[in-house]
């Protein structure tokens, strides 16, 4: 806010618009490297954190349009086969990141999401077990009928 006439100021400052045209070409520079086509514009900055990996280190995430994030199943990436780009789930970059920031959180986390997939696994366990018990049951009927 301006101190004298109590409005939003919104013009960036010189600093900022330096720190955007270098970021801007630094994704350009990037996104040529990697083959990618189209312009900076239509990728998204993650912009509810900046990571920081030590006092002189921070990462920015430079995210791809919704639209392309997802192959579809069968489809065939560019960028899965380079030796030099790792893909990974959304679930293990997660996990990776978290375990750095947040020890506890998933440390629990994984522990609950452990816990989750067995109950899920027994429960598929006994319905298919019911199910067999059922088709038995009704097969000996038939069976027995006949």
């Amino acid at each position: 806010m301006d101190g004298v006439t109590g409005k939003l100021n919104l013009q960036p400052s010189t600093a900022q618009l330096l720190f955007q045209s270098q970021l801007q070409r630094a994704a350009c520079k990037l996104l040529g490297s990697m083959g990618i086509e189209g312009t900076v514009m239509q990728h998204r900055i993650y912009e509810d954190e900046v990571i920081e990996l030590s006092p002189d280190v921070s990462v920015i995430l430079l995210l791809p349009p919704p639209d392309s994030v997802c192959a579809v199943a069968g489809q065939s990436e560019a960028l899965f086969h380079r030796p030099e780009f790792l893909s990974v789930p959304v679930q293990v970059f997660e996990m990776i990141h978290l375990r750095t920031y947040q020890r506890d959180l998933i440390g629990r986390y994984s522990r609950l999401s452990s816990i989750l997939e067995l109950d899920s696994n027994l429960a598929q366990l006994a319905m298919r077990e019911v199910s067999t018990s059922w088709i038995l049951i009704v097969s000996i009927t038939k069976s027995s009928i006949v």
